[in-house]
């Protein structure tokens, strides 16, 4: 028997040598039954090549990483080896989009091209037009799409041996409204009728090119992708298309028929790539009636989604029994979510290959944004920045798991075993989605275990869980017994600390008055400005908020602070005595992008804001949720500056500079651009009835990505141009009679650079005495910052006599642990007056809500919106912030109404708390709770309690990896 004591939220792995297949049980003991395999032969791991490998395609590093089993890979760029992945499949897109013009008898007939599809989403077409069907004719342009070709060739180049080549739409002149980005409407075909057989041509052409030139076999091809799903509508932001079953039908067959001739018999079909397994049922239960087309059939795929959400349905199982009732294969060719820890994907593999039966497992994009990615990388803006837990996660399955090894059965759904005979290696991975557990595998049931074991641990709980990302450990046991007896203790990190007592020091003020909590309205207000039930959400205290397309209704968070982005971007052109000029638009940043500010300021022929040279238009969406912010519980707005409007800077452009190094804004546009923001400040009183508090004219100044073409608006400012912007601001704002405008500055990405900007600035009397508030981020790069520089900043601001503000803060971690231990840093090492979110709204794991602001789709909350709500519901504007000994909690304190809160976050196993109130002379109680679990198998998202006080003190439970929030009446 082997009993394993499992980390709470972890993945691990065991390898065993064992003889003859028998048997597994858990503590929880799990049990197989070595007679009953799963699944002959385990095919693999794998990726699409779509998107990421059109922007890193040429990366060797990446390819090492993901397609070998080298025991490191130093990313260009990354400080830490990390394991190889092992992966053994790709999936290459079968680009439809091109931006050549056809001449169709005099008229000129070009691609429908969908403003939301960024660059790297345009996967190109090797077949232009319809003018020849010969792929050797200048119909057929070969050498497109050249990056992902060229990571395909890496691919196979190490261990990828499985290819399956798919496509998400047919090329564009085939469709009946010449786009890929969607038809005209999502429920309706959008491949001509007349087209069928051309599509199934050019599929067939691009294998059989594959085979002949590139030296590249594919195992299967797959004609379509969610092709049920009625969400490709144009403009959508990625190629898609939705085919009817009857459609697919003929599609099916047409293909076969040309692969064979074309001698592609070798070549298996796969279909259809819905969805969702539920999907995947109802399309090949509708084609299990036609015997031609299950017989072009040689694999079944199917996503495993619920919209954008793992799977959790009941049709796992009836997908499987006909799937084996008509002897096909079945893969889960595409999964991904915004779980960074990797536990939503461990279970979603535990359900796929248990209840499923799934032969192959692809992660849709090895490299993508926030928690999506298994490495984290914004594809648009060609960056890549570290691996998600998830990455490990993957490791755990995808390194020891190998093709060929056969599944075997256990009565533990979270468990996947697997078994090689020839080398007489049994393979255990495990997921544990809770608190701290012993577990029991007993192998009784095979005839010997001979052992070595080793065991592999991914923990993905709290903030410093990267510390144990990848830990091997060796087991020792009796190799003479037929079961097996041993213990692995895998002790919690350092940083657990297990019931322990927080004390309260009520004669120690940290902070006089906390200002609030906020967010910025760039870039998700410039979508969703006009949405009534979002501001309600945000900006109320309403007890329930529902938010169309989100599900449950959500706790209101009560939120006063708002950040309005004063935007620098414009599509007019400005006649120079002459000559014409317009703003040089960035392809990551088009201007149909949220990420895409309009600029009041169009040109510099005049100052006057009431003359033709200003447009108060402008800024529509974002204006409009600031009118409703303000008409609900916001009374702080501060306006504040990405970048210059675009005829101020070098380079006529917003989304960077020529040099990241650089300033980008004109030296002789100082006084225009302090004269725009004073004006669009004046103009927000008197014609919009709102008072801006603050005003920042920066940010991120002193970072060095500011670079054209950019993704968003960005500007380079050195110190000393900062200065002189300040003064000038000042002086602005002083001669429109905004005196009581506070200036803040300078918004930079870290406290040590925030730190460093301000001591460079603190030799300049007047410019000190320019700016009234100090602004720093929480980041340290895009993750967040856990630096030593917080008390350093806290001092000089406070030498300085100004406030200070965390006023934008974000990162990947859905559960919103980092961000709890965040703003227990900010608050009682830095000492912020206030704590802003970036995206309120945002993809994956960022957004307190999930959101793709591009396509203006709103999913669910994050379980981080919950733990927002703890801090910002119960810590309100006007109370003290009082010190503990505790780093991990605040506390807060209303002398009027003697109310204490307590916002405590639990990054470790369950463990008791106990609250020391000694300091304060009465503590009379009732005592409410709130609770935030970040691994509940029921949903603990926001749950109530009461507490019981015992004299001054009282104890808490807390459950692992939570967040609670405690209201003490009657403390004096």
């Amino acid at each position: 028997m082997l009993t394993i004591q499992s980390l709470a939220a972890s993945t691990l792995t065991w390898a065993l040598l064992v003889v003859q297949p028998s048997q597994v049980t858990a503590d929880y003991t799990v049990t197989t039954a070595a007679g009953t395999t799963l699944l002959g032969a385990w095919e693999g791991w794998g990726t699409s090549l779509c998107w990421w490998a059109n922007v890193f395609g040429d990366r060797e590093d990446i390819a090492d990483a993901l397609f070998t089993l080298n025991d490191a890979v130093t990313l260009d760029g990354a400080t830490s080896p990390i394991p190889a992945l092992g992966m053994t499949i790709v999936r290459y897109n079968v680009g439809g989009s091109s931006n050549n013009v056809v001449d169709d008898s005099g008229t000129e007939v070009a691609m429908s091209a969908s403003d939301k599809m960024p660059a790297f989403k345009f996967m190109e077409s090797f077949w232009l037009d319809w003018m020849s069907k010969d792929p050797t004719s200048t119909s057929w342009d070969w050498s497109v799409d050249a990056k992902q070709r060229a990571m395909l060739d890496l691919a196979t180049k190490r261990d990828v041996d499985v290819l399956e080549a798919f496509s998400n739409s047919p090329p564009w002149w085939m469709t009946n409204n010449h786009a890929t980005a969607g038809g005209d409407n999502g429920d309706k075909d959008n491949l001509q009728d007349w087209n069928h057989d051309e599509f199934v041509l050019y599929l067939s052409a691009v294998v059989s090119k594959a085979k002949t030139s590139w030296g590249i076999n594919f195992t299967y091809v797959e004609p379509f992708n969610e092709p049920m799903s009625t969400w490709w509508t144009f403009p959508g932001g990625q190629e898609g298309c939705h085919f009817e079953v009857d459609t697919q039908n003929d599609v099916l067959v047409q293909l076969r028929t040309q692969l064979d001739t074309l001698g592609l018999q070798d070549v298996a079909i796969s279909a259809s790539d819905e969805n969702s397994p539920s999907l995947a049922l109802a399309t090949l239960t509708s084609m299990s009636t036609n015997t031609d087309v299950m017989n072009a059939i040689g694999k079944v795929n199917t996503h495993g989604y619920d919209g954008l959400s793992p799977y959790r349905g009941e049709d796992r199982e009836p997908l499987k029994a006909l799937v084996a009732q008509s002897s096909k294969k079945l893969w889960d060719s595409e999964y991904g979510e915004s779980d960074a820890t990797g536990l939503s994907l461990a279970e979603s593999i535990g359900l796929d290959i248990n209840q499923m039966g799934v032969s192959a497992f692809v992660y849709w994009q090895a490299l993508d944004s926030g928690a999506w990615g298994l490495i984290q990388s914004n594809p648009g803006d060609s960056w890549i920045g570290t691996p998600n837990p998830k990455y490990y996660v993957m490791a755990q399955y995808s390194r020891h798991i190998r093709p060929g090894m056969a599944i075997l059965s256990t009565d533990d759904v979270k468990t996947v075993m697997a078994y090689d005979a020839a080398a007489k290696l049994l393979v255990l991975v495990t997921v544990n989605t809770g608190d701290a557990q012993t577990i029991t595998f007993d192998l009784a049931s095979f005839t010997r275990v001979a052992g070595p074991i080793t065991a592999w641990t991914t923990e993905t709980s709290g903030s410093e869980a990267e510390d144990s990302n990848w830990i091997p450990h060796i087991i020792e046991f009796d190799g003479t017994s037929s079961t097996l007896a041993c213990v692995l203790l895998m002790t919690q990190p350092s940083h657990v600390i297990a019931d322990y007592t927080v004390k309260a020091d009520s004669a120690t003020t940290l902070l006089d008055s906390w200002e609030g909590w906020g967010t910025s309205l760039a870039w998700w207000a410039n979508a969703f400005g006009n949405r009534a039930d979002i501001a309600d959400s945000l900006f109320t205290l309403k007890e329930s908020v529902t938010v169309e397309g989100v599900a449950p209704a959500v706790p209101a968070l009560g939120m006063n602070i708002v950040r309005y982005n004063v935007g620098g971007s414009g599509n007019n052109v400005i006649d120079d005595g002459g000559t014409e000029v317009a703003m040089s638009v960035s392809k990551n940043m088009p201007a149909t992008s949220p990420k895409y500010i309009d600029t009041f300021w169009l040109n510099w022929a005049s100052n006057d804001s009431t003359s033709t040279s200003w447009n108060w238009k402008a800024d529509a969406n974002q204006r409009a949720m600031l009118d409703l912010a303000t008409k609900r519980d916001v009374d702080i707005v501060e306006a504040f500056s990405n970048a210059p409007p675009w005829w101020m800077t070098n380079n006529h452009a917003t989304a960077g500079g020529a040099d990241g190094k650089k300033d980008n804004l004109q030296s002789w546009n100082h006084g225009q651009f302090a004269l725009y923001l004073a004006t669009v400040v004046s103009q927000a009183k008197t014609s919009w009835g709102i008072d801006i508090k603050y005003v920042e004219p920066f940010n991120e100044p002193m970072s060095m990505w500011w670079t054209f073409p950019g993704g968003q608006e960005g500007c380079h400012f050195e110190v000393n141009s900062q200065k002189d912007v300040l003064l000038k601001l000042r002086a602005k704002l002083d001669a429109l009679g905004l005196k009581d405008v506070v200036v803040a500055t300078s918004d930079e990405n870290t406290p040590p650079l925030a730190l460093s900007t301000l001591t460079t600035m603190s030799k300049d009397a007047n410019v000190m005495a320019s700016f009234g508030k100090v602004n720093t981020h929480g980041y340290a790069g895009l993750s967040p910052y856990r630096g030593p520089d917080r008390g350093p900043l806290k001092d000089l601001v406070k030498k300085s006599g100004k406030t200070l503000w965390d006023s934008e803060y974000g990162e990947k971690d859905a559960t919103g642990l980092s961000m709890a231990e965040s703003i227990a840093l900010d608050i009682n090492e830095m000492g912020v007056s206030a704590f802003v979110y970036w995206q309120a709204l945002d993809g994956g794991g960022w957004g307190l809500l999930q959101s793709v602001i591009g396509d203006k789709a709103i999913s669910a909350p994050n379980l981080k919106y919950y733990v927002m709500a703890q801090y910002s519901r119960h810590i309100r504007p006007g109370m003290a912030i009082l010190s503990s000994d505790d780093a991990k909690s605040v506390m807060a304190y209303d002398a009027t109404a003697k109310l204490l809160v307590l916002v405590t976050v639990n990054t470790g196993v369950a463990q008791k708390v106990t609250f020391d109130l000694a300091s304060f002379k009465a503590v009379k109680g009732p005592i409410s709770a709130w609770t935030t679990e970040a691994n509940s198998t029921d949903g603990a998202l926001y749950k109530s309690s009461t507490i019981k006080a015992s004299g001054t003190s009282f104890d808490a439970a807390f459950p692992a990896s939570s967040v609670m929030t405690f209201e003490i009446q009657g403390v004096e």
